[in-house]
């Protein structure tokens, strides 16, 4: 559930006034149709976002004496802070505001082009973009189609789970046949946000993190003896890690990845008839980049399902693969579709990256709502994350399956 609280007419952006608004709209040219009021909100509640300000602004309209209430969202850039320094270095806002406009919509049309009206876009419309001195994106509010997103504190069940494999498949598999097309319009996409300039910042967050959970995982019966020594081994080296498990092999197969797949950054539909999960878009491509697909699969697999859902991850992976091999034929490209051994191999290469994600980011999904993690304080102080019951429960069970594959 986000906030509806209201901005203080002191505090919310200057900008963002009736003049944007009728430019968002669509309305500069248009005397007929009236702005007759508007609010804005946050549209994010603390903890549910870390890299922007998030407002949501709700538009009343008349024209002809029929009133109509519309929405967007607004997205701005953070311009002070470590947050600040790592979107300015990665150009985290460029790349979001390249997929939004340009590679996401593309991707989908080629779907388009071969089964016209079969599968629905991945990404929010983007509805105007600003790159002057703040940058801003403002997109469709998903909201008002009946999308939400899901309860990310239980994880995501198998439906939730086949549905997001199916369509991240496609989104990987149509961006290789687009790149086979326009591969200059992946440049932006080529160098990684994990790079020797952000190696502070990667130890301050990941490191720290890991070591605070080799601290508390110490006193634990039976876990601290297996796990603590080890979990603060991976602390020390955990930048150096980072840094070669993020650099892409070009003679592997590699895919434009949406790269933070959490359960914040999906929204759902749901089956009116049934309350089944029916539709999903992706939202926050801000580390986007062209990258082997075991980074995306990696990511999802260890941070979304539920607890119950962790044995299913071979089902989910098979699944994945199937769909990709579909998708390519479909766009006539199976020649593409790399083989499920040479899949495997991507995995097992990368497999240290779940064992860093799950012990350092997973507690941010987990995070108890009445002790939210200041992102800022963990670059710049000792503020640590609070461990969860739930992200304790959590690590209950993922660290012994680490330890059987011999990960940890």
């Amino acid at each position: 559930m986000t906030q509806e609280r209201r901005i203080n007419e002191d505090t919310f952006p200057k900008w963002l006034n009736e003049s944007l608004i009728k430019t968002v709209l669509k309305l500069e040219d248009d005397p007929t149709t009236l702005v007759t009021s508007f609010e804005i909100t946050w549209a994010t509640e603390v903890g549910d976002n870390y890299a922007s300000d998030m407002y949501r602004v709700t538009v009343q309209t008349e024209r002809m004496g029929a009133v109509e209430k519309r929405s967007f969202i607004v997205k701005v850039e953070l311009k002070t802070g470590q947050m600040a320094k790592i979107l300015s270095v990665g150009n985290l806002f460029g790349r979001e505001i390249k997929s939004l406009t340009c590679t996401a919509p593309a991707i989908h049309q080629l779907l388009e082009a071969v089964s016209p009206g079969k599968y629905q876009p991945f990404s929010p419309k983007c509805l105007y973009t600003h790159t002057t001195n703040t940058r801003v994106i403002i997109m469709e509010d998903l909201k008002k189609q009946d999308f939400r997103m899901a309860e990310r504190f239980h994880g995501l069940d198998l439906s939730h789970c086949l549905l997001v494999m199916r369509n991240i498949a496609r989104y990987h598999a149509s961006s290789v046949v687009l790149y086979q097309k326009v591969p200059h319009e992946f440049r932006l996409f080529m160098r990684s946000i994990y790079c020797e300039e952000l190696r502070e910042n990667m130890n301050a967050y990941y490191g720290k993190n890991i070591k605070q959970l080799a601290i508390e995982v110490a006193q634990w019966p039976v876990y601290g003896v297996r796990f603590a020594e080890k979990l603060h081994n991976l602390a020390e080296t955990v930048a150096d890690q980072i840094l070669e498990l993020l650099t892409r092999d070009d003679n592997e197969f590699n895919v434009l990845c949406h790269a933070d797949l959490w359960s914040n950054n999906m929204m759902f539909r749901y089956s009116d008839e049934t309350g089944e999960v029916a539709d999903v878009r992706f939202i926050d491509y801000q580390l986007s980049h062209w990258m082997s697909p075991a980074i995306e699969l990696l990511y999802f697999l260890y941070m979304n399902p539920s607890i119950d859902v962790m044995d299913q991850h071979y089902f989910l992976l098979e699944e994945y693969y199937k769909t990709l091999g579909e998708t390519f034929t479909e766009l006539g490209s199976k020649h593409l579709h790399p083989s499920w051994e040479q899949l495997n191999i991507q995995l097992e290469r990368r497999h240290m990256y779940a064992v860093i994600i799950v012990c350092s980011a997973l507690c941010m999904i987990l995070v108890d709502h009445n002790k939210p993690l200041d992102i800022e304080k963990v670059f710049t102080q000792d503020e640590t994350f609070h461990i969860s019951e739930q992200y304790k429960e959590a690590l209950l069970k993922i660290l012994p399956i680490f330890e059987q594959k011999g990960w940890l």
